[in-house]
Parts: C-alpha cells; structure tokens; sequence
C-alpha cells in the first residue's frame, strides 16, 4: 500500500521531467532552424553593403580616370605647342644654312638678312613652357576620422539578439524617487516583446536589478508577479544617500534606467522634539540681530537672512560661522533689511531686499549673478517684497507684502503671473509673510495678519485655508515662518504664542513642539539630517 501511494505520487513527476525534456529538445530544434534563418539575414544585410562598397570603388575608379585625362589633355597641348616652336626655329635655320651652301655670292642672302633676322629673333625670344605644366602625382587617400568612423560603423552594424523583448515597449512605472531608509521603494516593470505583446507571468527570475558598485550589502530586492503582466518591484534601502538604480529584463534595459533614487533619514517625531541640540547666536558682527527668515541648503548649511544687519549669514549644521555675504546699501550685493531667503537645486542663493524693493541672486559661492524688481506695483515690481520660494520647475515666487499679492517669475526673474489681492477672502491677503511649495508644486502661504494658512495649486488657483486667531491646537497668533518636511508636512512658526506647529497636506494638525520659544520667526526644515532649525527675534537660533 505504501509503495502503491509513493508510485502514484511520483508517477506524474515522470510525466512531468519527461515533458520538459521534450519542451528543451524542442526549443533547441527551433535554434538551429532560427541560427540558420538569422545567418541567411546577416548574408543578405552584407551582400546588400557589399553592393554599395562596390559602387563606391567604381565611381572613385572613375574619378581617378577622369584626373588623368585633364592631366593628359593638358601635357598634350603643351606637346603640341612646343612642337610647333620647335619645327618654327628649325625652318628658318635649314634656309639659312642651304642658302649658304648653294650661293657663291652674298648678294642675295644679304637681301633677306632683314627678314631672317626678324623672324629668328621672335622665334628666340617668346617664351616657351618647357617645364611640363603637369606633374605625374595621384594618390588616394582615407582620413583617420573616416577610417575609425568606418571601424566604428561597421563594428555596430546589425545586433544578434538571445530575447525578443523590446527595449523600446518596455518601461518602469514609479511615482516617486524619494524615500526614507529602510522604506520600500516600489515601482512596477511592464516588460513587452517585439510583437508587441506583454511578456507571460512567472518570470520573475529574469530580472536583474543592479545598483551602485560598492552599495551591494545596502539594500534589499523582491520582485513580485502581479499575473496581469505587471511586476512590482521593492527595494529597501538600509543607508542614506543618493542610488542608481538599473533594471535589466533578460540583460535588455528597461527604460527609464538608470533611476536616482535619494534615500532620507527615517522621519522623526516631531513630539518628541523636546529640548534643541544645539543653540547658537554668534556672527562675525558679535550676536545675530534679527534673523526672521532662514532655509537650509542640501549641504546642511544654514542661510540667515539678519534684516537688522543687513547682510546674509551662512553657517554649519554645528553653528559655525562659515561666511557672510553683503552689506548695508542699495548696490549690486548690498541689502536694505534682506528678507526671505530660498535656495535652488544648483544652490543658487535668492533674497527678497525689503527696502530695495528687489530680489537679488547669488552663486553657492555668495558671488553676485542679478538682480531684478523695482518699487511699484506694476508686474516685476514690489512694494516690500519678504517671503520667497523656488517651485519644483525653478520658477521664482515672492510675496510682494504692500501689494498683496504672490507674483512668479522665471529663474533668471521675468515676470510670468500672479495672484491674490488685499481683503479677507479666499485667495485675498493681508500681511502675506512666508512662501513654500510642497513636492507636487502645490503653494502654501502664511497670511500674517488674517491668523491664518492658505494653500493654492501651481498655478495659483485657490484651494484651502487652516488656522484662525487663537491659542487652541491650528489656530495661530502671527503665523510667520513656513517650511515643509519631506512627507509634505507643514511646518509653521506660531509667533506670539511662542510654539511651532505641524500640519499634514491637507491642514490636519499633527503636533506642536518648542513651546518655550521666545517670539520665533523663521524656520528650515533640513533634509540631509530631518533637523528642524528655528530662529528667534533675539537673535537665536535652535536645532531640534
């Protein structure tokens, strides 16, 4: 009985191996049928180019034929023309010399003495080419840049290919490229063939995922057959930084490999944030004045706009002092209590000059490039201008205070739009201090005075408002500083109830921490170390 149920398990294994051999024996026929079909093709494809390589000898054969018989023709000419000289001086000179041969007086060849004399004195002095006006060079010759050119062509001349899957038809499907360590980062590979086909399921196996050399052991792959042709891929990535992540299918890339994918710290807390890390108020000038906005760059440095010191200060993620930039003045790089602050993705540095009435930007460096804006409220033109932001397309948007309103520009600062108006309505300002713009390029605004956050789309179209005059959990006293977290967080500087507050993306209070911060101003949120930096009218800046 034992051995009756052992066979009738394994019997269908059999049934099983024996198909399998049969499926390789025939895929192996169909290669020798495919060798011979493709080695036909690459015959075709050469004779074909073999004809053109032919033709070409042809035409440079005649072209070298075609060189000789002008060289020729010429030399001929010139033979001709030196015959005919020669044959003219030797006429004269045989009358001459049968003359004096056969007369036994000079009385008649003295006769012709003018005639002679005038005919062998032109046929003396023309001048006759006797360098031939031809030389027997010819050559051919092939450029070194032809001649590698050929090489280079020739060595990429047809492909044989081991999978039909098309490069071209097959993609990756992902939505973002920004994660935290040890997160999934998950996007789909949709693989088709030559045929246009999806490629079958269960093939998980034919994929390869490659990621930076030397980040081998910093990550970890599953691949996962959704059935409908879809395969989901997750990597978890156990260090911070920046990964290039290729995806091949059967050794064909999947386009569009390689993608960079930018691994943050894990998000913290924010109502854990108890007691700051560090405190610092130094300057070059002795103690920071009054540093009301702030941002951070993606080195962790810290960009102070000091309005009452009139210039820019840059320090470490530690608070040391690296460097200052301008002056009090209205020159090119100087500042009249400078005020809202951003940098872009290439670290340019661009600053509201409030009393300028202008932005003015800056290389990383702090090396002047432009400035634009002038006083006035027509477009380009501010009254007051303080918060600033640089959208996800470098676009320039800055509040423009006196006039209530947001106006946007190009990164080199042409005038695109704007938006918004004074009042207290939906879209309407009043005291509009601070600017950000979340990851789908959605615009957040502290209106200062009204107590309250409004949000528009990209393009400035309204679409919520959060916040009311209070001291309850999402309502503000003098809403300042504005940042966002890299979940779209929303982080604001609560001024005169002395707190910072975090909202989600859509105005949910989340948490609130610093309660005893001393009238804070500005606020960055640090993406290279998930800090949060806070300044305060005093002078003082914290890092949570």
């Amino acid at each position: 009985m034992f051995f009756f149920f052992k066979k009738k398990k394994v019997k269908p294994k059999l049934g099983e191996l024996s198909e399998g051999v049969e499926r390789c024996e025939n895929i192996s026929k169909e290669l020798d049928i495919n060798l011979e079909r493709i080695q036909n093709q690459i015959t075709h494809a050469f004779d074909e180019i073999r004809i053109k390589l032919n033709e070409r000898e042809k035409q440079l054969k005649n072209e070298s034929e075609k060189v000789v018989a002008i060289k020729k023709e010429k030399l001929a000419n010139q033979k001709e023309n030196l015959q005919f000289g020669s044959e003219s001086l030797k006429k004269p000179l045989d009358i001459i010399e049968s003359s004096l041969s056969k007369l036994n007086n000079d009385v008649p060849l003295l006769s012709m003495k003018k005639q002679y004399l005038s005919r062998l004195n032109f046929l003396a002095e023309n001048q006759w080419k006797t360098q031939p006006v031809q030389d027997a060079f010819l050559d051919f010759s092939i450029s070194s840049d032809d001649e590698s050119s050929i090489d280079s062509i020739i060595s990429k001349i047809g492909t044989v290919t081991a999978t039909d899957i098309s490069e071209k038809e097959s993609f990756l499907s992902f939505e973002m490229t920004k994660v935290f360590e040890d997160e999934e980062f998950l996007f789909k590979a949709i693989v088709h063939n030559k045929e246009s086909k999806i490629v079958g399921e269960g093939n998980q196996e034919r994929f390869k995922i490659i990621v930076d050399e030397g980040k081998e052991n910093t990550y970890k792959t599953i691949i996962s057959d959704e059935i409908n042709g879809e395969y989901l891929i997750s990597i978890k990535f156990q260090e911070t930084g920046k990964y290039n992540v290729h995806v091949q299918y059967d050794e064909v890339t999947i386009s569009p490999s390689p993608l960079q994918v930018q691994v943050y710290p894990k998000p913290r807390d924010y109502s854990q944030f108890l007691e700051p890390k560090i405190v610092f108020n130094s300057s070059k000038n002795g103690k920071l004045q009054f540093p009301a906005w702030i941002c951070s760059n993606t080195n962790g440095n810290i960009l102070i706009s000091d309005s009452d010191a009139h210039q820019i200060q840059i320090f470490n993620n530690q608070g040391n002092l690296l460097s200052t930039l301008g002056s009090k003045g209205s020159q090119n790089g100087q500042f009249f209590e400078p005020s809202g602050i951003a940098v872009n993705k290439e670290g340019n540095i661009f600053v509201c000059d409030l009393e300028n009435h202008r932005v003015q930007i800056f290389n990383e460096d702090g090396t002047f490039i432009s400035t634009f804006g002038s006083f006035g409220n027509g477009d380009g033109e501010f009254d007051s201008p303080k918060g600033i932001a640089i959208d996800n397309n470098g676009n320039i948007l800055v509040c423009d205070e006196g006039n209530h309103r947001v106006q946007i520009f190009e990164p080199n600062g042409t005038f695109i739009a704007e938006f918004g108006e004074k009042g207290k309505g939906n879209g309407q300002f009043l005291g509009i201090n601070a600017i950000k713009v979340n990851s789908k390029g959605e615009i957040i605004i502290s209106d200062f005075e009204a107590h309250r956050i409004q949000k528009f789309d990209s393009s400035g179209n309204y679409l919520f408002k959060f916040g009311s005059k209070g001291t309850m959990d999402g309502q503000f006293d003098w809403p300042c500083g504005i940042d966002i977290d890299l979940q779209d967080n929303i982080l604001i500087v609560d001024s005169s109830n002395n707190r910072i507050q975090i909202f989600d993306s859509n105005g949910n209070f989340i948490s609130k921490f610093g309660m005893n911060l001393n009238h804070p101003r500005g606020i960055a949120f640090d993406l290279t170390s998930n800090s949060v930096i806070v300044s305060e009218e005093k002078g003082k800046v914290l890092i949570f």
